[in-house]
């Protein structure tokens, strides 16, 4: 595509993509934007965050309420909950869960292949990435930025997008 130094934004899967390709070629990314995602980044402590997080497990949901959507945009906005289903239905034979341990067996870049700028969007109640992983993150990311979204879930652009974009563009404005 010959873009000149883009700036890379992941949500979630993607965040694995970005990450590592902004570890492999750190000089073609003008900046980084993590949604709800530490995407391939490997470090102890994240890891024991995501351990002590999957030994909890989901919780039960209604069957019309995706795990990535919960209960809260199922209620509050009804036709996004019907719109995230019908995505996520074309594609029915896709086994989820062998794809998380594809995900977590792709942790592979280390914190410190990770520079700035960086900004990452978590939603207070993500049940699939947890926040506390997100915010370890830019904690250990200098110069790093945190938005961390009230009452969303793990799709902050999908549930919250005014609030998503606001902070994108804040981001976005304050790069040099």
């Amino acid at each position: 595509l010959e873009l000149q130094a883009p700036v890379l934004i992941g949500q979630s899967m993607g965040g694995w993509t970005c990450t590592l390709l902004a570890a492999a070629h750190p000089e073609r990314a003008r900046a980084l934007v993590l949604a709800c995602t530490t995407g391939a980044i490997t470090h102890p402590e994240l890891d024991a965050i995501f351990a002590a997080h999957l030994a909890r497990g989901l919780p039960a949901l209604p069957p019309h309420v995706s795990v990535a959507a919960r209960l809260r945009l199922a209620r509050e906005q009804p036709a996004m909950n019907v719109l995230y289903n019908q995505v996520a239905a074309l594609s029915p034979w896709l086994d989820r869960r062998a794809v998380m341990a594809t995900l977590v067996a792709m942790r592979t870049v280390p914190l410190a292949a990770l520079r700035g700028p960086l900004l990452c969007v978590t939603g207070e109640e993500d049940l699939l990435i947890p926040p506390s992983a997100v915010t370890w993150l830019v904690g250990h990311v200098p110069g790093a930025r945190l938005h961390h979204e009230p009452a969303a879930g793990h799709s902050v652009y999908w549930e919250r997008p005014a609030a998503f974009n606001r902070a994108l563009a804040e981001f976005l404005a304050a790069l040099p």
